[in-house]
């Protein structure tokens, strides 16, 4: 008898149909325990794979995959669909959900219809499509998770979601070094050690948060952000250990402030934080532009080292198209473009700018920079007052996730990405601009 043998694609094709047709059945119990259940489960998943968590099958669920096309994708929008269709009590408002925080924060709302139409001034009109198309489903979904679940559920979600990813990528860089080991660092499930120690930051800060508020649970608290604070040393990144102090000093201040100094008028008060975190940023700069000098005692990676040279260039190209930019991808995409002319002095060939601000200048233009700043900066003022008035601590969390955006953007690309970072943002505009729509 002749033997089948089935290739890895069609097998994934096969168990994904499988699954699909599963879950619809379920449908048909029209149980509620069932849907919820379903939906937790998806946003439990959905936030594990989004940092970019690189363990299979859990890495074919990211969003990113929307953009490529391929047999992930229709895998990908046939899973989609069948949890929207079996839970679609939840899911039934997903776009007046996302329409109704672009009403709200205009500015944002903008700088999507500038994304959405940055295509037809393009070089790669295609592939520029594609990526504001996914952008902006990941930004619909995350407004969904926002506007689902409160704070505090969410903390829960972050905190042992990315606990997960953390220490099963610890695991890995110990027990298997050729998958969560690069030649810097340990980067665990992520691409790279910088990426994982940034991610490492706000873990930290979050678990940092939990063990303030509930000294009862601190025998588990106190061993993870030991655990985490020794994975992020093993990244060797100097940027993510800066990051990690601005966090917990923010949250040590904040805590201190809403304690001792609960009658301070509220524009003094959110001076005194613009204040502080301008000086933070100011000696964040400062430690990485000078960070030879600093740490070479500790015999640390100069990761930042060539950033000047090709930032300086950067510019010069954004100057060529400084009121709506290359569209959004189009200046790194664009074969023989001008980014394939951008280089260090030592010949290094950077394929991004590894600095979320100036990326997004040159997919938008000063424009896109702008209307992304303005809808920053609202969005930082709401999370501070929110911060302010919240009874529990978990009311820093979006605070947190405003400061970790600007700090983590200073040398990496994380702005109008299909990232976490992002995603993270997005969620809580949309939870500081409505009440949640469920809260049990």
């Amino acid at each position: 008898m002749k033997q089948i043998i089935l290739n890895p694609g069609i097998l994934l094709t096969m168990a994904a149909s499988a699954v699909i047709y599963f879950l619809l059945a379920l449908n048909l119990s029209k149980s509620r325990r069932i849907r919820v259940f379903l939906h937790v489960a998806f946003t439990a998943i959905t936030l594990i794979a989004i940092p970019g968590t690189n363990l299979f099958p859990i890495n074919r669920l990211h969003p990113k995959w929307l953009i490529f096309p391929s047999l992930n994708t229709v895998i990908l929008l046939a899973i989609y669909a069948s949890i929207a269709i079996i839970i679609n009590s939840r899911f039934k408002h997903l776009l007046g959900e996302f329409l109704s925080l672009l009403r709200k924060d205009i500015f944002l709302g903008f700088l999507m219809v500038l994304l959405l139409f940055s295509g037809s001034w393009s070089a790669i009109p295609e592939v520029t499509f594609r990526y504001s198309v996914g952008l902006v489903f990941a930004s619909a979904l995350a407004v969904h998770i926002g506007r689902t679940y409160s704070w505090k559920q969410l903390s829960v979600f972050f905190r042992f979601g990315n606990a997960f990813v953390a220490f099963l990528g610890l695991l890995f860089s110990i027990f298997i070094p050729s998958i969560g080991v690069n030649e810097k660092g340990w980067k665990g499930l992520l691409i790279h050690p910088n990426i994982l120690a940034a991610f490492l930051a706000l873990t930290i800060a979050i678990w940092f948060v939990e063990a303030i508020q509930n000294p009862r649970d601190r025998k588990l608290s106190i061993p993870v952000i030991i655990g985490l604070f020794f994975t992020l040393i093993k990244t060797n990144s100097t940027g993510g250990l800066l990051v990690t102090v601005i966090l917990l000093s923010l949250i040590t201040v904040m805590s201190f402030f809403k304690t001792f100094f609960k009658n301070v008028p509220f524009r003094l008060a959110f001076t005194g934080f613009v204040v502080f975190i301008s000086a933070s940023l100011i000696i964040f700069l400062l430690t990485i532009e000078n960070i030879e000098a600093v740490f070479a005692a500790f015999g640390k990676d100069l990761t930042f080292t060539g950033r000047a040279d090709f930032w300086a260039q950067l510019i010069g190209y954004i100057q060529e198209k400084p009121l709506l930019g290359y569209g959004h991808r189009g200046f790194w995409l664009e074969e023989g473009g001008p980014s394939s002319f951008v280089r260090t002095h030592s010949g290094f060939k950077p394929v991004e700018s590894h600095n979320g601000f100036i990326e997004l200048t040159l997919d938008l233009g000063i424009t896109g920079l702008i209307l992304f700043l303005l809808s920053f900066g609202r969005s930082t003022y709401l999370a501070f007052r929110f911060a302010l008035q919240s009874s529990s601590l978990d009311g820093l969390i979006p605070l947190l996730i405003m400061v970790f955006l600007m700090s983590s953007n200073i040398v990496e690309s994380r702005l109008l990405t299909v990232d976490y970072i992002w995603f993270y943002y997005i969620l809580s505009a949309a939870k500081l601009n409505a009440k949640p729509l469920h809260t049990g």
